[in-house]
């Protein structure tokens, strides 16, 4: 029965694309058989991701490494180099699988987390109660959905997130993917494809470590060799790789090799003694292999039957330079191998050698090879015993066809000795039973969470075919269904061997629970905070299947139940939900109000002076400043007049009422003032300075004065004015310059720069003259003048007593004697401001006083010869006067001139 389970397995191995030890195959053989009875039950009619405990894939030899294989014994072998990390699933002729990008059109084979993958099946048989399914298989072989083929072609399509989580399991789904069409009988593969996915932010690098080569057994006081192989499958390069090999008990260190692949540096335990290898490697690439060979000294003193297990394991690890970091490995299930094998009796000192054979294998015919029915049969390797053996020949190929009939496979040492021995393969022609089971039931859940269904009965082919059935809870077949699936599994069986199937029973609890919210909770936020701390409590529930139903809450806002509700409403749903995924929900608000008023802090007071000109001032009053608990509140400022803030402000005290105002309407205001000074004082315009005359008959004038003023404020400002002699603006102005300063004083006090105005009364009035009489008399005696008084002249004037002067019109003193003639004197009155007036007197001095004349001596002469007369000069007369030098004339009695000639006789 063992050999018939194996060759089941190998049948199926051959379609599985994934490298493996052959020890690890037949391990899992019974587990292979498992899954390819299950493979029905797993995807029919699922279309989603599997709800049963992940799924593994099973990996399978590849063809090289069984090539490697054929001559094995317990020497060692070096494998064959892999050429890739994952081998392609065969395409079969008629069914084929191909991975586009999310508009499945576009042929895509390399994605990142975040992308969808579409996957199009075409050629794939269509059936109703047996769909070929789609498997979508991670890294570590977990199958994270099952689609039915239902359509040709079909599309399917997944989007790849950092994890997928199935049952509670978290698992990663970078690194390579495969997509396989699977018949359902079996589990078989029959197409597929892969696609890597990566994560451009966390590389990441599925390390594998499998065992190549384990030893059937060993004899005491031999060597013997496992193989180890280590296999980064992507999708990136992996850091700081370390592979570690224990020496196994029982043996001691002999020598580890690296056989192929990128050069590892590996540091060993001393020849014969025991301890761990280590190999590092500072990059290995995806895709990239490397096998190695462990040679050890088993005692010779182990008992026989003892296992010598060699355990290996690898990983990513840090290194002393904390600036490179491991690559995160998504599947850390395959990075440990364990091989073991089983210690024979001693050697005998290596002069003999024994060849066993494995037990001979009947299977049926299952498949065909160029026409002749036959089977893929597997068989354990013939092992040899004795240091004397050398390689073992084996005349058949293992994992090969053979006939119907029965095949002698022959084992036979090559070494000196000619050891050998054989078994038979034997291939029936009868056909196993088949078995095809009722169609799978469904029903739903009373009250009591069961359902009683009627299975029906399976239908066979073959001779003697015994049914037998087996519920997976063990109960009866007749029983009651509990809710949940139930599988029947049935059983052929006659001489020529077993067939099963499997059959489910699924009865769906399609009754939600009853749930009860608690009830809705208005607050107000936590002082400080724009949120309140809530105890909602919680939803209870009740439902038919499950005593306690699963309760969860989901806060709208995402957040976790117990952190704080911000302000407004936050929507608690509530939903119960059973074993079977039915729920029910219910709502519950959490209401926070934000209560609490903004703090609001105003700029400080402003006092300021008017502009030029100006009876305000541009003032920029700043902003109030506001904070909230829920957020930046709103500020305005309102000013007392009315007016716009960037409006000018004012003469006076404007007041700012500033107002924060949050989201909620809670508001908080404080007050500003803005003090506008007017220190601009007026500006006085002095009149013009006056010059003017005093009025007729007095000494003063009166003149009517005003002054003009502007002010920036004001516009009548005070004007004052004030005169030098203190007198009253309206009093008559003295002869003379007054001076008054005017002065100009707004209302708020602002006095101007005095200007002065100058009024000159000036005295422009003559004073009023009276002169003496006039005087007329005669020169004193023997003088040509006169000494005469005459008088003074009397005046009257407006202003002052004026001075009065008299002037000759001989410019002599006035008591000076006045000349014969007539002396106008001019008198004038002269007043302080030089004003005068004038009047003439007439002094008249007349000459009565004749003069005194001498004549010259009386002359006596003879006449002149020859002469009645004589030429004679008779002199000339002398005269005094009291005025004048008198004029002398003389007169001839005869009438002739004085100086001439005088006839003869007595001329007078």
């Amino acid at each position: 029965m063992f050999a018939q389970k194996v060759t089941k397995v190998s049948a199926i191995a051959k379609f599985i694309p994934f490298p493996i030890s052959r020890g690890l195959l037949l391990r899992s053989a019974g587990l292979l058989i498992g899954v390819g009875l299950l493979g029905s039950v797993l995807y029919v009619g699922s279309s989603a991701s599997s709800s049963a405990t992940p799924t593994k894939e099973v990996p399978a030899v590849s063809p090289a490494a069984k090539a490697s294989r054929l001559n094995s014994s317990g020497s060692a072998v070096v494998p064959a180099t892999l050429s890739s990390a994952l081998s392609p699933v065969p395409q079969s002729p008629s069914e084929t699988v191909a991975t586009y990008a999310a508009d499945c059109t576009t042929p895509q084979d390399n994605f990142v987390v975040g992308d969808t993958v579409c996957v199009k099946v075409s050629g794939a048989p269509l059936s109703a109660f047996f769909p070929r399914h789609l498997s979508w298989s991670t890294t570590d072989t977990t199958i994270v959905r099952s689609t039915a083929i239902t359509t040709d072609p079909q599309n399917d399509s997944l989007l790849i997130t950092q994890t997928t989580i199935i049952n509670g399991q978290t698992i990663d789904n970078r690194g390579t993917w495969q997509v396989i069409v699977r018949n359902p009988f079996f589990f078989f593969p029959e197409a597929g494809a892969k696609f890597t996915v990566t994560d451009p932010v966390r590389p990441s690098a599925d390390l594998a470590l499998d065992t190549t080569l384990v030893p059937n057994s060993v004899g005491a006081g031999s060597q013997t060799v496992f193989g180890i192989q280590v296999t980064n499958y992507g999708p990136d390069s992996s850091a700081n790789v370390t592979l570690t090999d224990s020496v196994p008990g029982n043996s001691t260190f002999v020598s580890f090799v690296q056989t192929s692949g990128p050069a590892f540096t590996c540091t060993n335990p001393a020849s014969g003694g025991t301890g761990t290898t280590s190999c590092t490697i500072a990059t290995l690439s995806s895709g990239a292999i490397a096998t190695f060979l462990a040679t050890y000294d088993v005692g010779t003193g182990v008992a026989t039957g003892t296992e010598i297990t060699n355990n290996a394991d690898v990983a990513s690890v840090t290194t002393v330079n904390p600036t490179v970091l491991a690559t995160e490995d998504p599947n850390t299930r395959n990075n440990t191998t364990s091989a073991t094998t089983t210690v024979t009796a001693a050697s005998g000192g290596g002069s003999t050698c024994t060849v066993t054979c494995p037990g001979n294998i009947t299977t049926p015919a299952d498949t065909t090879e160029n026409g002749q029915p036959g089977a893929i049969v597997h068989f354990d390797p013939p092992t040899s015993a004795g240091s004397s053996c050398g390689a073992i020949t084996v005349d058949h190929c293992n994992d090969c066809f053979f006939p119907v009939g029965t095949t002698v496979v022959s084992a036979t040492e090559d070494g000196t000795t000619g050891a050998s021995c054989s078994f038979t393969v034997t291939v029936t022609e009868g056909a196993a039973p088949t078995i095809t089971c009722p169609a799978n039931k469904t029903a739903t859940a009373d009250s009591n969470c069961q359902a009683t269904v009627d299975p029906g009965s399976p239908t066979t082919t073959g001779d003697n075919v015994t049914v037998t059935s087996s519920r997976s809870d063990g109960l009866p077949l007749t029983d009651p269904y509990p809710a949940g699936t139930t599988t029947i599994t049935w059983t052929a069986t006659n001489s020529s061997g077993t067939a099963t199937c499997q059959q489910t029973v699924t009865v769906s609890d399609t009754t939600a629970p009853t749930i009860t919210c608690p009830a809705n909770i208005t607050t107000s936020n936590d002082a400080g905070q724009c949120s309140a701390t809530v105890n909602p409590g919680t939803a209870t529930a009740t439902d038919n299947c499950d005593s306690s139903p699963t309760v969860t809450g989901t806060r709208s806002d995402g957040q976790a139940l117990d952190a704080p509700y911000p302000k407004g409403t936050t929507t608690i749903t509530w939903t119960a939900t059973d074993s079977s995924d039915n729920s029910s929900s219910c709502t519950q608000t959490v209401t926070v109000n934000d209560t609490e008023k903004p703090v609001i802090t105003c700029p400080a007071n402003i006092t300021t002076s008017t502009d030029p000109g100006q009876c305000s001032a541009n003032v920029n009053p700043g902003t109030a400043t506001a904070t909230d608990n829920c957020g930046t509140p709103t500020v305005t400022g309102s000013r007392s007049d009315g007016q716009a803030l960037n409006a000018p402000y004012p003469k006076g005290t404007t007041t700012i009422t500033w107002t924060a105002t949050d989201s909620s309407g809670n508001s908080s205001s404080c007050a500003q003032t803005v003090t506008v000074n007017d220190t601009e004082a007026p500006t006085v315009t002095c009149p013009a300075n006056i010059t003017r005359s005093t009025d007729p008959g007095t000494c003063s004038a009166t003149i009517n004065l005003s002054a003009s003023a502007s002010d920036n404020c004001d516009s009548n400002p005070t004007v004052t004015g004030v005169r030098s002699d203190a007198q009253a603006l309206t009093a008559p102005y003295p002869k003379g310059t007054t001076v008054v300063t005017w002065t100009a004083t707004d209302s708020s006090g602002n006095t101007s720069t005095p200007c002065v105005q100058t009024i000159t009364v000036n005295d422009t009035e003559a004073p009023v003259i009276s002169c003496p009489a006039n005087i007329s008399r005669g020169t004193d005696p023997g003088t040509c003048s006169a000494v005469i008084n005459p008088g003074t002249a009397t005046a009257t004037d407006n202003c002052d007593n004026p001075t009065i002067t008299g002037t000759r019109s001989d410019n002599q003193p006035l008591n000076a004697p006045y000349p014969k003639g007539t002396t106008t004197i001019t008198w004038t009155a002269t007043d302080g401001s030089g004003n005068h007036s004038s009047c003439t007197q007439t002094i008249t001095v007349n000459d009565t006083e004749a003069p005194a004349i001498s004549c010259p001596a009386n002359i006596t002469r003879s006449n002149d010869p020859g002469m009645c007369s004589a030429n004679i000069n008779p002199g000339t007369a002398t005269a005094t006067d009291n005025c004048d030098t008198p004029t002398v004339t003389g007169a001839r009695s005869d009438g002739g001139p004085l100086n001439g000639s005088y006839s003869v006789g007595t001329t007078t």
